[in-house]
């Protein structure tokens, strides 16, 4: 089915800082605060550079471990593989578009 907002399967790596604080990527990640703080980044360094509303993101989904070749996700030079990715995250993106269509009504 056609859908008609974006959504995001994005992998931060190594240990990073949410509002002052160091903390675990699996934690940062499962966080919902931390979720909404990357989307509304995300969305608005869109706006700064003049994206349009339905080329914004409306839900996000952070992957803890990077995208890697054991889980057959990257090819050896590291490019995406798109149609496993899609098989490997097939629940996340699901969820993602219930997300997303809960926030638009």
């Amino acid at each position: 089915m056609l859908k008609t907002h974006w959504i995001d399967t994005t992998a931060p790596h190594g240990r990073t800082h949410f509002q002052g604080s160091s903390i675990n990527l699996l934690i940062l990640c499962d966080n919902l605060k931390a979720r909404k703080y990357i989307l509304d980044e995300l969305n608005s360094t869109g706006q700064k550079h003049q994206l349009r509303g339905f080329e914004l993101l409306k839900a996000i989904h952070l992957e803890p471990n990077p995208f890697d070749m054991e889980r057959d996700l990257v090819t050896p030079t590291f490019k995406l593989k798109t149609p496993q990715l899609l098989k490997y995250y097939k629940d996340h993106i699901d969820l993602l578009y219930k997300e997303a269509k809960g926030a638009m009504q």
